[in-house]
């Protein structure tokens, strides 16, 4: 990697390497990104929307750092089948199917979906989003380059990689762990009696004659393996090796070393210098699945409790972490949010006085937060960061108001990096007011006054400022 622009101190995991690695680009000041998107046959569930805001993250960190990025995630709308590999149903095609839809029409409604959510969610657009279907014939020309180049063989119009060929050549368990020896002992999915060894993957499959999707090729009509779409727009958009490769953990083997193996047969090249997984999002510690019941959607959170508090909830877990998950959890992440957004009102609408010295607070913050952030993305050490700024900025409206509007534009920009748009109304409970008054009276007159200036501060989150009087005390809202 020498000779390459070297990044401050900004190190991520590599699967590849399963090492942290300090980020260099191939081009000073730039990042080419490549993300695996959504197959476009059903809702985005909360897996995908988590791993899509890790992206999204990511991308706007590496911006505010001061990179542009080129950020690239596809739309699989041909050719993921149901097994996930090389057997069973286009899933586009059988769930339009299972819908009396033709596929195109029901990609394009789950497109609609999917942009709503992810508006809701505050990703933002990619720099090219393609679809696999536009880009066929490109994926012909690699498979053509893989064949000429001895990778890939024929039978009887399908087309695979020869993985065993590849091995020895290039090495295949770089990033998997898993060499073609296992994979013979253990074939991951039902056997196809084509393949020469059960390690080999599709590149092209002749279609049936109920297969609506089909395209012509040199060897048959019919429709690309699901690893090839990656791995063919990835260089069509960014050239042939690019910085960063995301996807889910479930990526790691076998999708993402068949996208790597079919660069480098087709080319020569390494496809990407980073590849970078984020972990599973499960349901009381199993993986969600519409037959157990366990399976929530995006949208549903989303119109129950909000994008933010969605945002928020994903930063508070790292991204290679697996995670399970509760509402209850996307609840405390809500209560974050307002906690966020009541600091903002009064540090924009306080007069000020005459002090200074929160301006060195908010020094503190960001060191801290991009310290967590270049740890390989740390969300919940960086969340910290930015809780302790916004209990200092609750008792520090004494401070110069153009010095209080610096810390409100500060907590924007950090917030603004973890995906959240805080620009959202809301409402005072009095009900909670009056119990949390209570609480914080009980506790004084019990001489517990550290835990009452912990409730006097959580007032202070809910816009509520109370001043205690010879009299008693009195509150009004800020």
């Amino acid at each position: 990697m020498s000779g390459r622009f070297r990044a401050v101190t900004l190190r991520l995991f590599n699967t590849l390497s399963r090492e942290l690695e300090d980020f260099v680009p191939f081009e000073e000041g730039v990042v080419r990104m490549y993300t695996c998107g959504q197959t476009v046959y059903d809702d985005v569930h909360i897996g995908n929307a988590r791993t899509y805001a890790f992206w999204d993250t990511l991308r706007r960190y590496l911006e505010w750092r001061g990179f542009r990025v080129f950020h690239v995630q596809n739309i699989t709308d041909v050719g993921h089948l149901t097994d996930d590999a090389d057997m069973g149903t286009d899933k586009v095609e059988a769930a339009a199917r299972d819908e009396g839809l033709e596929p195109m029409a029901l990609v394009e409604r789950q497109l609609g979906r999917y942009y709503r959510d992810m508006v809701d969610l505050n990703v933002e657009r990619h720099y090219v989003e393609p679809r696999a279907t536009c880009h066929v014939q490109e994926m012909v020309e690699t498979v053509e380059k893989i064949v000429d180049n001895g990778y890939g063989y024929v039978v009887d119009g399908n087309v695979y990689f020869d993985v065993s060929r590849f091995d020895e050549d290039y090495g295949y368990a770089e990033m998997s762990g898993m060499d073609p020896g296992e994979l013979e002992a253990k074939p991951r999915v039902k056997e196809d009696p084509l393949k020469r060894n059960s390690a080999d993957f599709a590149l092209w499959l002749k279609a049936p004659e109920e297969h609506i999707m089909r395209w012509r090729s040199p060897w048959s009509t019919g429709y690309p393996g699901w690893h090839l779409e990656c791995t063919t727009m990835a260089r069509r958009y960014l050239g042939a090796t690019i910085d960063i490769h995301g996807g889910g953990k479930d990526h790691v083997f076998p999708h993402h070393p068949n996208e790597r193996a079919q660069a480098i047969a087709a080319t020569g090249k390494e496809l990407a210098n980073y590849w970078i997984h984020a972990g599973f999002l499960t349901i009381e510690g199993e993986k969600m699945s519409k037959s157990k019941g366990n399976f929530y959607t995006a949208r549903e959170v989303i119109d129950d409790l909000g994008g933010d508090s969605l945002r928020l909830y994903f930063a508070s877990s790292h991204y290679r972490k697996d995670a399970d998950f509760s509402f209850e959890d996307v609840e405390q992440a809500e209560a974050g949010v307002e906690r966020i957004r009541r600091a903002l009102g009064r540090l924009e609408s306080a007069e000020g006085g005459r002090e200074t010295y929160l301006r060195r607070e908010i020094q503190v913050m960001r060191n801290d937060f991009t310290e967590a952030m270049d740890d390989d993305l740390d969300t919940p050490l960086a969340l910290q960061a930015v809780f302790r700024f916004v209990r200092e900025s609750n008792k520090s409206l004494d401070n110069r108001r153009e010095v209080l509007l610096e810390a409100s534009d500060a907590i924007r920009k950090v917030c603004g990096v973890l995906g959240l748009q805080l620009d959202r109304e809301v409402e005072v409970d009095s009900g909670v007011v009056d119990i949390l008054l209570e609480q914080r009276e009980r506790l004084r007159d019990e001489g517990r006054f550290d835990e009452a200036d912990e409730v006097r501060e959580e007032l202070l989150g809910m816009g509520i400022e109370v001043q205690d009087t010879d009299e008693g005390f009195r509150w009004t809202a800020t």
